[in-house]
C-alpha cells in the first residue's frame, strides 16, 4: 500500500496550524470535493473517496482514496483533522482484471470447474465454482 500523503492538521478556532503542510500537495486543495469535504469533516463527519488524476506525463491515471477524520477533545470540540491519501492504483489495476477475468469465465462456452485441491479420497473435493456453461452442460 503506497502512502502518497499523510496530513495531520491542528484547527483551532478559524486558524488551521498544519502540523505537515499541505504545500507538499498543492492539488489536494484544487479538488472539486475537497472544500466540501473538509466543511463536512468540520462539522465532525468521517469521509472518504476514491478518484484518479490523470497525469499529464503518462497515459495512465493514478487512483487514489482521501480520507478525513475529525478528533474531539472531551468537551466534543473537533481539535484536530487527520487527513491520509493513499495512492491506490494497482489495487484499481487488479480489481479491473478480476472483473474482466469474471466475465471471460461467465460468458465463455467452455465448461469450468473449480474445486478444493484435497481431499483426493471419496467424496473427493468440495466444488468451488461451476460456471453456466459447466451448468447447463452437466445438468
Amino acid at each position: 500500500n503506497k502512502q502518497a500523503a499523510s496530513i495531520h492538521m491542528k484547527y483551532t478556532g478559524l486558524k488551521l496550524n498544519r502540523r505537515s503542510s499541505l504545500q507538499d500537495m498543492p492539488f489536494l486543495k484544487s479538488l472539486f470535493f475537497f472544500q466540501g469535504f473538509w466543511d463536512a469533516c468540520l462539522r465532525g463527519q468521517k469521509l472518504r473517496k476514491q478518484f484518479a488524476l490523470q497525469s499529464p506525463v503518462r497515459d495512465i491515471a493514478t487512483w487514489y482514496e482521501l480520507s478525513l477524520m475529525p478528533f474531539r477533545n472531551a468537551q466534543g470540540e473537533i481539535i484536530a483533522i487527520t487527513c491520509l491519501m493513499d495512492d491506490i492504483t494497482d489495487r484499481k489495476l487488479n480489481q479491473s482484471q478480476l472483473q474482466l477475468f469474471e466475465a471471460i469465465i461467465l460468458n465463455t462456452k467452455d465448461c469450468v470447474l473449480v474445486t478444493e485441491a484435497s481431499p483426493i479420497t471419496m467424496p473427493g473435493p468440495r466444488i468451488v465454482f461451476a460456471n453456466p456453461a459447466f451448468l447447463e452442460t452437466m445438468g
